[in-house]
């Protein structure tokens, strides 16, 4: 079988990567196909809903319209002569009649002396009569009557005192300052503050075109909301008529209308509200400015559809009453039908149908992997079991590029690329076993060369010493000439030494053993032993508090406290070419921890580097009287130890130098540095 595929790599991979196409292709045309069928079904559902819209705009302009038909009734009456304003029994008995043929809240009449006279239907379906005039109770106290059947003044059921002198309500001002029969805004009635109502007005003038008052009918909002739950009772969900600011102006649940406390009602806005859906539809439709208002957002007039406590409901807004001058706002969040959710069926159905196909396209891609990666996990095997002859047996590692014949072209040309580089491999590891048998007879030679420095020290140490004692002993009685050469060779011989003392201590890092070292304690003994140095050049130290806690490093002690003593000798030989106006002489020393490790620092006020000065090269100084191995030794030493110097200059001006040692546990390069 395996015979009969193609033995390139790229054709196999299109054959693979070909049927996975068509089995994903297969899942995507099924699901456009069910995506189809749900966006149609949604579409349906979505008209639905325009539809229940449609019919809740028009019922409120049906509704209404009843306060424009009474008052144009009426005002035709009062031309006419039919309708006496001056006779407040037959008006109130006209209003009562009017009450029980129109659904409406409110009918009132109100003078510009301030009398009124107003028919009520309560929550309960009672008819009252509400009258505040110079008879029977007197201005200012507001009567409200029982009504009998044939529309007349009852039985007296309570007083209000404290009326107004002049109808301050928005009823009578806003149609006063319109001059036109008009809207007025939501208010609170003055005698009973915890009705709010709208209603629609027109003033009455006489012949001659005098004011004499305004005419109006109300809509109590308890009531509209009444209404607006019977015509929202056969949906599954919720109606709001909204202002532009969020207010709440009536709810299919008219409890939503207002908050508060007996005595204390308060008109409700829409975030206010308790209700998921009465939330959802404040998210959805309105946005909360920085001062805590609300606004409307830019796209309102849309439909929507969102999940409330596990429930779908589809959303609507629709702006009503322009033209009626309210602008109001109707929302409703209705619960999805059936349709809509056969729609989640059939995504689920087609959502699965796709799982499944691509489950196959990659069980297909899954063999197609494994047939190709045989070859590769047999180079695999081969590598691996190599790998011990590179440490164990270095310069003959035995590897096979030989491969099965069915595998890929291009995974036989890998083989034999790796084949090759074996070779070149075995080829490479002879010639550095012979440069480290190269690299060995050069180090027997450099610690000969440390015996021989040492036997040169010895004499050289002697010879110092002598020249010293003569300069000492016979100062006076020697001729100035010879007292001069007899201190510039001891000034030399001195040269000599310090110059042996270094190759001694570069050699001696070739070779070392690396254990748990007190960074903070070698340092400490570092500057014990430079501690005279200081005196005698007047050099002021200054220890962080750094320096008083353990650090524990990987190292040699004794290397590690050489680098930092020549470090600091380093430090004091160049503070002694400072200025003579300069502030005084200053070392300070400083342990700093980083994510890479431990640093020591050392600062100066010296004259510092040069600028031009990045790396450390040896037999390189800006001393007159240095050698250029100080600084090299200190490099040498820290790259024993897998650490690193780096230079710069101080906070004051001076030499910064930098001992970056690695954490616990790196691994260290047993190596001196490169020269550069």
């Amino acid at each position: 079988m395996r015979q009969l595929l193609p033995r390139r790599l790229g054709t196999r991979l299109m054959a693979g990567a070909t049927l996975q196409v068509l089995l994903i292709s297969a899942a995507v045309g099924a699901l456009a196909y069910w995506s189809g069928r749900r966006s149609g079904l949604e579409r349906a559902e979505l008209e639905r809903q325009q539809g229940r819209m449609t019919l809740l705009s028009s019922q409120l302009s049906s509704r209404l319209a009843a306060p424009r038909a009474i008052n144009g009734l009426n005002v035709a009456l009062i031309r006419q002569g039919l309708l006496k304003l001056n006779n407040f029994d037959a008006l109130a008995g006209h209003f009562v009649a009017q009450m029980r043929q129109y659904p409406v809240g409110y009918i009132n009449y109100g003078t510009t002396a301030g009398d009124f006279i107003g028919v009520e239907r309560r929550d309960d379906g009672t008819i009252t009569l509400s009258e505040d005039s110079d008879k029977p109770l007197g201005r200012g106290k507001m009567g409200i009557y029982a009504v009998d059947q044939a529309g007349r003044r009852g039985t007296l059921l309570e007083v209000i005192p404290g009326m107004a002198t002049f109808h301050q309500e928005a009823w009578y001002a806003d149609t006063v300052n319109a001059n036109r029969p008009t809207w007025s805004s939501i208010y609170a009635w003055e005698e009973r503050p915890e009705v709010f109502a709208i209603s629609y007005n027109q003033p009455v003038r006489d012949a001659r075109g005098r004011m004499l008052g305004v005419i109006g009918v109300d809509f109590v909002l308890t009531q509209l909301s009444t209404w607006l739950e019977q015509l929202w009772r056969a949906h599954k969900g919720l109606a709001l008529v909204v202002e532009p600011n969020g207010m709440v102006v009536a709810a299919s649940s008219p409890g939503l209308t207002r908050t508060g406390q007996p005595g204390q009602w308060r008109r409700a806005r829409i975030d206010q509200l308790t209700n998921p859906l009465a939330q959802l539809l404040s998210r959805t439709y309105f946005e909360k400015q920085p001062n805590g208002s609300l606004q409307l957002r830019a796209s309102v007039v849309r439909p929507g559809h969102a999940a409330v406590e596990q429930s779908d409901h589809l959303l609507d807004a629709q702006r009503w009453g322009q033209e009626e001058g309210l602008n109001w706002l109707l929302l409703t969040a209705t619960g999805s039908d059936q349709a809509v959710r056969t729609t989640n069926q059939l995504t689920l159905v087609a959502l699965l149908a796709s799982l499944l196909a691509i489950v196959l396209a990659l069980l297909i891609s899954g063999g197609f992997t494994r047939w190709l990666l045989e070859p590769l996990l047999g180079l695999r095997r081969r590598a691996l079991q190599a790998a011990p002859e590179v440490e164990g047996n270095p310069g003959q590692i035995h590897f096979s590029s030989q491969l099965a014949p069915s595998a890929a072209v291009e995974i036989e040309q890998l083989a034999r690329a790796f084949g090759e580089l074996v070779e070149r491999l075995n080829g490479q590891s002879a010639t550095l076993l012979r440069q480290e048998e190269r690299l060995e007879a050069k180090l027997r030679s450099s610690l000969q060369a440390a015996a021989v420095a040492h036997e040169i020290n010895l004499p050289l140490s002697t010879l110092l010493l002598n020249t010293r004692l003569l300069i000492e002993q016979a100062s006076d009685q020697m001729p100035k000439e010879q007292r001069e050469r007899l201190e510039l060779m001891g000034v030399e011989a001195q040269r000599v030494v310090t110059t042996i003392e270094k190759m001694r201590t570069m050699l001696r890092n070739v070779q070392t053993e690396h254990r748990p070292v007190d960074l903070t304690q070698v340092a400490r003994s570092a500057l014990l032993q430079v501690r005279s140095a200081l005196r005698k050049e007047g050099v002021t130290l200054s220890r962080d508090s750094s320096l008083e806690r353990p650090v524990e490093v990987q190292g040699d002690p004794t290397q590690i406290q050489i680098a930092i003593v020549n470090l600091l000798r380093n430090a004091i030989e160049a503070l002694r070419r400072r200025d003579p106006d300069a502030p005084s002489p200053e070392i300070a020393m400083a342990m700093e921890h980083s994510e890479a490790g431990v640093e020591l620092i050392v600062d100066d006020n010296g004259p510092g580097f040069p600028d031009d000065t990045h790396t450390i090269t040896p037999l390189e100084t800006t001393k007159p009287e240095g050698t250029g191995l100080g600084l090299f030794v200190v490099e040498t030493t820290m790259a024993n130890h897998g650490g690193t110097v780096q230079i710069g200059r101080s906070s004051s001006g001076g030499a910064r130098v930098r001992l970056c040692f690695p954490t616990r546990g790196t691994t260290a390069a047993q190596s001196l540095p490169n020269t550069r």
